[in-house]
């Protein structure tokens, strides 16, 4: 079994978007949403009045990083190349 998450991003030193799902939505099918981690040890949500400290998201499931487009662009291009690789040894 994994470890309970501590609140805090991967990176905490850096500010930026990351995934979570707020524990009521676990089993949700479009439970993920977006916060903003100010890399100052606060998260920042649309809707809240104040920043939320680390340890008031434990009971979050935390995705990861959400990726700027630069890099989703450069994945979507390495997967169609990929493709076309395996394409071209199929036939």
């Amino acid at each position: 079994m994994s470890q309970p998450w501590d609140g805090k991003p991967d990176a905490p030193e850096r500010d930026g978007c990351h995934w979570v799902t707020h524990p009521n939505d676990i089993d949700a099918p479009n439970g993920k949403m977006a916060i903003y981690w100010n890399g100052h040890g606060r998260w920042l949500m649309p809707g809240m009045a104040r920043p939320i400290p680390p340890e008031e998201m434990t009971g979050y499931l935390y995705h990861g990083p959400c990726l700027p487009p630069e890099e989703v662009n450069k994945l979507i291009l390495g997967a169609l190349s990929a493709d076309r690789k395996l394409q071209r040894y199929l036939r």
